[in-house]
């Protein structure tokens, strides 16, 4: 297994002339170590594949490395916004609007737990697992840093205004500083690794890639519930999960530009013309059909999304996932479980952008008339 030790570092390149315009900074402080994160945007290309791991990630030794607990606490109120509130939920707990949008964050956890068959085969697509040695002196502090600058570059290099582009800042903050306040629960030893081999993959795909990449785990974790952030577990099963969006996105685009060669491709294109994350949602119906993906150029990205079972299964795999959410001691009564199912049913099809409720309810009768509601054998 390859093993890492961080090379020595050099100093950031300076930005250009005028890099902020007339603008300025926006308000994203680092220390005097620290290059902005507009430096670290300026002329870093995708790492080649089979490279050794990417300089950059573990760049800096993190703030909090020398100062005392109170210091970081300092550091952090200065640095993030909402950390107070941040703070507060970690002790108290989150609102009644939180919990209430419970059922819907369970779904990222257990799409989390659906690949665990398939995860080391994920790794070794990715490239293989890179452990950490015990000597180095990446922790949850530095990675949590080397998170800060990766995004942090790729939000400075979208066509983004000022403004917008300290929005998509403080969303990122939001993110980090709840990473940082459970660092010790879900940033152990073992993902520590299992991170940096996920971030090392990202790092060595296209400029294209990650820009996809970033825009649906900034996204998705910052409305998980919602109007509320997600919990930290699914923030860091969002950083492993946004990779198979952004190879269905992909795969997508080169769908789109492969259309565009005649004359009625192209016409039709314009006329009906969709988002890139919309299309991206979009998979086959019917556990036989053919992969939407099949004619995508990336046969790394294909493996990937049937790894990460991104294509969306028939209507007895969904059926299936369902059933082994419930346990016989549940307490709802056979027209809850009905419900349930529905429910359940509608709202992972919709992911998709797909209506198939007429079949959802033909299912749920075919169930209760089975008796399976009833008996709760599932």
């Amino acid at each position: 297994m390859p093993r890492y030790t961080p090379p020595s570092i050099s100093p950031p390149p300076s930005p250009p002339d005028g890099w902020w315009g007339n603008q300025g900074s926006p308000n994203y402080s680092y220390n005097d170590n620290y290059p902005s994160p507009r430096q670290w945007a300026v002329g870093r290309e995708p790492t080649p594949e089979g490279s050794p791991p990417v300089v950059g990630f573990e760049i800096v030794h993190h703030a909090f490395a020398d100062r005392t607990a109170e210091e970081q606490q300092e550091f952090l109120a200065q640095n993030y916004p909402d950390y107070e509130e941040q703070l507060r939920q970690q002790e108290e707990g989150p609102g009644p609007q939180y919990e209430a949008h419970l059922g819907i964050a369970f779904e990222v956890h257990n799409a989390f737990e659906n690949i665990k068959e398939n995860y080391e085969k994920i790794i070794q697509e990715m490239g293989g697992r890179i452990y950490l040695d015990i000597l180095t002196t990446i922790g949850p502090d530095e990675l949590v840093k080397g998170l800060d600058l990766f995004f942090a570059e790729i939000i400075a290099k979208r066509d983004n205004t000022p403004l917008r582009e300290g929005e998509e800042y403080k969303k990122l903050k939001k993110i980090l500083i709840r990473l940082l306040l459970a660092k010790n629960e879900v940033l152990n030893g073992h993902f520590l690794n299992e991170i940096f081999t996920w971030f090392q993959f990202v790092m060595r795909q296209p400029e294209s890639f990650q820009f996809q990449y970033a825009t649906y785990f900034i996204e998705d974790t910052i409305s998980a519930y919602s109007d509320e952030m997600s919990c930290v577990k699914g923030i860091r099963e969002r950083l492993l999960l946004s990779i198979a969006d952004a190879c269905i996105l992909h795969c997508f685009e080169f769908k789109k530009k492969h259309k565009r060669k005649t004359k009625k491709a192209t016409k039709k294109h314009k006329a009906n013309q969709k988002t890139a994350k919309k299309l991206a949602k979009v998979a086959t119906l019917g556990g036989g059909s053919p992969s939407k993906f099949r004619k995508c150029d990336n046969p790394l990205y294909r493996r990937l999304i049937r790894l990460f079972k991104k294509e969306v299964p028939d209507m007895n795999e969904l059926t299936k996932e369902w059933s082994v959410i419930f346990t016989k001691e549940t307490p709802m009564t056979p027209a809850q479980l009905k419900q349930d199912f529905i429910d359940f049913m509608d709202r992972k099809y919709k992911l998709y952008n797909i209506d198939n409720f007429a079949a959802i309810q033909k299912r749920a009768v075919e169930l209760e008339q089975a008796g399976i509601f009833e008996n709760k054998e599932f």
